[in-house]
């Protein structure tokens, strides 16, 4: 009799503890997912989305896919993917990667289709969803045609919003496509970047135009953050200054994502994720074990994930970031003002050091007597 209430204790104890474990295992979630895989290979992430508990993560070479419970993101051998270039009889492929309701479906950039995306046990298979008029993305004349791959595309709501380059003042370069009748239209607002849904039927963009300088240092004028409605167009500025980081000059590369339940903007820029919230001050909420994130993705490269917890996409690879300033580690900054040839070798080792953050000074000048003094006084 002992023994059996001995068993009926030890069963309600594993009772108790099975879901506990489980719900911590369900919490523990990786810093980032690639770990210096792309980064050994010299590659770097195009676009990603978070679809039915999975990661799906696209590159200029491969396919990656996580989940829940996994310690880094794994290769999906023979994925339609990689460094394409245009021909006609080149054969169906995707270069961005999206969610349309329920549905993974991934754009091919070369051919203007849009394809149903399923991975299974046994493989992974596309079918055409829906082909786009592309004549805008194509030039030269038949034998030499080449194709002009977007750079941005989303899905908000029923359309898919496809923007090119415009470093040449184009007229358009923004077109939105229904995805039920396949109806094109041009947007008459250009120089959009990273444009993602916000609230009262208005899109949130960066606006920035390296053509309008400012008189007395003739350098390009910030960034503008502004919000578009898409009954009319027009634009409303929103008023948090974007002082853009890094090491590459101003060109608009501030990724954008709107928390609706919180009311708040964040921001990537360079390698820290910011809130930016009515007239509060901006608050830092994480930053990217990364030594440069100055390449862009093709699709929004901020995502929710779970609680308060984004997916942000820079450079090679994905992080997982909180949203709330007060939970951020303490950290250590390490300073440099030097370019940095080999950004993948300081990248590699801030992966290993998440008490350690990289604060760009590339921007300043010092003097050697500056430097000096500086070296000794530990800053």
């Amino acid at each position: 009799m002992r023994k059996h209430h001995l068993y009926l204790l030890l069963a309600l104890v594993l009772a108790l503890l099975t879901p506990l474990a489980l719900a911590a295992q369900a919490q523990e979630v990786p810093a980032q997912l690639l770990g210096a895989q792309l980064i050994d290979q010299n590659d770097n992430v195009t676009s990603f989305v978070y679809h039915q508990g999975m990661v799906h993560i696209l590159t200029r070479q491969g396919y990656y896919c996580w989940q829940p419970g996994q310690d880094m993101a794994h290769p999906l051998p023979d994925a339609p993917v990689g460094q394409r270039s245009y021909s006609p009889d080149m054969p169906d492929g995707i270069d961005a990667l999206l969610v349309y309701g329920d549905a993974l479906v991934g754009l091919d950039a070369y051919k203007g289709v849009l394809h149903d995306v399923t991975i299974t046990d046994t493989g992974f298979t596309i079918a055409p969803r829906l082909t786009l008029a592309w004549e805008h993305f194509i030039d030269g004349e038949p034998p030499h045609e080449y194709v002009t791959p977007p750079a941005f595309v989303n899905i908000i709501g029923d359309t898919l919003l496809v923007r090119l380059d415009n470093w040449d003042n184009k007229a358009v370069d923004l077109y939105a496509y229904d995805l039920k009748t396949g109806a094109m239209a041009e947007w008459p607002v250009t120089k959009l970047f990273d444009i993602v849904p916000y609230k009262d039927n208005q899109v949130l963009a960066v606006h920035f135009d390296q053509d309008k300088c400012d008189e007395k240092t003739l350098l390009p004028l910030p960034a503008r953050l502004v919000a578009i409605s898409l009954d009319d167009y027009s634009v409303t500025d929103i008023p948090h200054a974007l002082e853009e980081k890094g090491r590459h000059g101003l060109n608009g590369n501030l990724p954008l994502y709107y928390d609706a339940a919180a009311d708040t903007i964040f921001v990537r820029n360079g390698n820290e994720l910011t809130s930016l919230k009515d007239a509060q001050q901006p608050a830092v909420t994480a930053n990217l074990a990364m030594g440069d994130g100055h390449i862009r993705t093709m699709t929004p490269s901020i995502l929710p994930y779970q609680d308060d917890l984004v997916l942000v996409a820079a450079q090679s690879n994905v992080y997982v970031c909180s949203t709330d300033a007060a939970k951020m580690a303490l950290t250590t900054a390490l300073r440099t003002n030097m370019n940095m040839l080999d950004s993948r070798t300081i990248s590699k080792a801030l992966l290993q050091l998440d008490n350690i953050r990289l604060a760009d000074a590339a921007d300043q000048s010092y003097s050697q007597e500056a430097l000096l003094g500086q070296l000794m006084a530990g800053q």
